[in-house]
């Protein structure tokens, strides 16, 4: 049972970067004071999306099956988990200027590329921490976990940085420092609640298991 928590409070870590970044806080930022209007950063926000797409479709089953053949599987998830951490907390460093419209768009689809290449490896370990019979009730706690996870974070951010007139750490909305910041909430939320799985709840792999990350695609 302990490994299923830890396997779903990953779940739980990382659901903060897609629905933060991706989807609300840092995506509605981007469009609206960095990018030259609304229309234009929704457009530049979704490209840079779909382009991470299309790079994971080519770089996925090359890296996945580099990781089966030298069994390095938890190694990869760690980096790629790690990494994207990382590139959320340059998101920082991202002012409500279009001089930094590359930038942003750079950094976040850095970051959603290794977040993506993370859950290739974090899918392929559920066979590892659960019983066949209950992969269907793993993967479902998992996907709860991370709803929760989402929303709670959702509901931090707003209160502490969005909705307050009394910024926490010294901060000011001068330069949307407020918002910035948010980014290394995410972060630090993504680390503290992944160190469990990551690092206490996987091993690599035995040679003789069969199911592979390359069988993913």
């Amino acid at each position: 049972m302990k490994k299923i928590f830890n396997f779903a409070l990953y779940d739980f870590a990382n659901s903060a970067f897609t629905t933060i970044i991706i989807t609300f806080i840092f995506a509605t930022y981007f469009a609206k004071q960095i990018a030259p209007n609304p229309v234009l950063g929704q457009s530049y926000w979704g490209w840079t999306i779909g382009i991470t797409g299309f790079l994971i479709a080519i770089i996925g089953p090359i890296v996945g099956s580099f990781a089966d053949k030298k069994n390095r599987i938890v190694f990869f998830i760690r980096c790629f988990s790690l990494l994207c951490i990382l590139f959320t907390a340059l998101l920082w460093f991202s002012k409500p200027s279009q001089s930094y419209l590359l930038y942003t768009l750079v950094i976040v689809g850095v970051a959603n590329l290794f977040y993506e290449l993370s859950l290739i490896f974090y899918n392929s370990l559920l066979k590892d921490i659960s019983k066949d019979k209950n992969l269907g009730k793993s993967s479902g706690f998992g996907f709860a976990l991370g709803y929760i996870g989402g929303i709670v974070i959702l509901l931090i951010s707003i209160k502490l940085f969005i909705d307050t007139d009394s910024l926490p750490f010294g901060l000011i909305k001068e330069e949307s420092q407020n918002i910035r910041a948010i980014a290394l909430l995410v972060s630090f939320w993504f680390l503290i609640f992944s160190i469990p799985f990551l690092f206490f709840g996987i091993k690599e792999r035995k040679k003789e298991i069969k199911k592979n990350v390359s069988s993913n695609f």
